[in-house]
């Protein structure tokens, strides 16, 4: 076999060409796991900020009781848990759309239950604003998936 091989031009081409596809494959596969997360959450990361951001300009102008709306819908499209405190620390609104409930187990080869949601990654937000004569926090935890 090795002789019929080592005289045919057309299996040395054939084993050339597959041994340059399979290096070339592994090189894009190997370039798409190392730089496609780090870029998704990146982005990911930048537009939950933005969203945060407008949020904040919105309830400035609008109050907490009336962005409530805005509140729930901040949270639904970013997976967040938010919650507005006033000057004195009272939780005056809270909405968790992060939060799976009994999705957020699963089973570990060793037998373990496992909580995912502490696998994710999250990034929280923070800030101030006033309304009213009135001094409120808004903080923000998203999930970044």
């Amino acid at each position: 076999m090795r002789k019929k091989i080592s005289q045919s031009i057309r299996a040395k081409t054939f084993l050339g060409l597959l041994a340059l596809l399979v290096v070339c494959c592994a090189a894009i596969y190997g370039m798409v796991m190392i730089f496609l997360p780090r870029n998704y959450y990146i982005d990911l990361k930048g537009q939950i900020t933005a969203d945060f951001d407008a949020l904040v300009e919105s309830l400035k102008e609008t109050g907490w009781e009336d962005g409530q709306d805005r509140l729930h819908a901040f949270a639904a499209k970013n997976h967040a848990l938010v919650n507005v405190i006033n000057r004195d620390g009272k939780n005056v609104f809270s909405v968790n759309y992060g939060d799976k409930g009994a999705l957020d187990t699963e089973q570990h080869p060793n037998g373990d239950r496992v909580n995912i949601a502490s696998t994710v990654p999250t990034e929280g937000f923070a800030s101030g604003f006033y309304y009213k004569g009135e001094t409120y926090y808004i903080l923000a935890t998203a999930a970044l998936m």
